[in-house]
């Protein structure tokens, strides 16, 4: 069975607790002991109280960080001069999530997917599950024609220097971003207040890119987008669709109309963040399968 330490025993191990001990019970996994700052503890949880200076002395398979932040990237970096690796440092906000096993956290962990997005459904995919952002497809979009043009040439238009290419609106937010141009590509920062910003965030990422591991993330209301999108040769893909027919990577959402008239886009973000329960997002990244938790 693997062994855990748990790091931290503030106010999220508290929120937590519940579900580690879910975890135990179900043999999953085995907590051997608790560190933090705090040396004065000789016991809390349940669980004996480990000082970080002992910590040389005890073997684990993993760590659960009761953490967020810059904070959890510190104790990160302190695990790792330990010995440890980065896949075996969970933070305690993916626990709670439909579907969260240690052993397809560490996975998707040591082989982190880029994440190609037409929309901010990749970066709230990583927010979500405490990763770094291993694509340059962050608080941004494309259009539908040109993420097309993009994706049947990735690799050619990720080795490209973008250009500025204006200003213009954000007709949901009224607000006024750059857009900028990748060999006739038009990438849309939407979140971003200025090019040379957007630029920088976008160099620095598209860096990460893991070739390897590419997961392809869609949405569209459009029928030929749908076909030109399952015909796409990524063998990990999902492109949400309103309309209820077949192809690879085609995945049917249901979006009943109600006063607030949500749109595809927005209960496509949604999902992302878990505000809807829609799928097991780790089994998503790693397979490219949709696993559906609501049935």
């Amino acid at each position: 069975m693997l062994k855990c330490i748990l790091w931290g025993t503030g106010i999220q191990f508290e929120k937590t607790l519940i579900q580690i001990r879910y975890f135990e019970q179900r043999g999953r996994f085995e907590v051997i002991g608790i560190t933090s700052g705090d040396s004065f503890y000789s016991k809390t949880g349940g669980y004996r109280f480990i000082k970080k200076e002992q910590l040389g002395d005890i073997q684990a398979d993993f760590f659960i960080v009761f953490a967020d932040g810059a904070v959890l990237l510190e104790i990160q970096n302190e695990i790792c001069e330990m010995g440890y690796a980065d896949h075996q440092v969970i933070p305690y906000s993916v626990i709670g999530l439909t579907g969260f096993e240690v052993d397809k956290y560490m996975s998707i962990k040591r082989d982190i997917p880029s994440i190609i997005s037409l929309n901010c459904w990749g970066g709230i995919t990583y927010h979500s599950l405490a990763l770094p952002f291993a694509s340059p497809f962050i608080n941004m979009f494309l259009e539908p024609d040109d993420f097309l043009t993009l994706l049947r040439d990735l690799k050619t238009y990720l080795a490209m220097d973008i250009k500025e290419s204006g200003f213009t609106e954000d007709p949901n937010s009224q607000k006024v971003y750059p857009v900028g141009d990748c060999g006739g590509v038009k990438l849309h920062f939407n979140h971003s207040n200025s090019f040379e910003e957007a630029k920088a965030d976008w160099d620095k990422r598209r860096k990460r890119v893991n070739w390897d591991n590419l997961f392809i993330m869609a949405y569209t209301e459009d029928a030929e987008f749908a076909k030109c999108f399952s015909e796409l040769p990524y063998e990990k893909k999902i492109c949400f669709i309103s309309m209820n027919i077949k192809g690879n990577g085609l995945e049917y959402v249901d979006i009943a109309t109600d006063e607030t008239d949500t749109k595809l886009w927005q209960h496509v973000n949604r999902i992302a963040s878990r505000r809807y329960q829609y799928y097991d997002v780790f089994e998503l990244l790693l397979s490219g399968e949709v696993v559906h938790i609501y049935e």
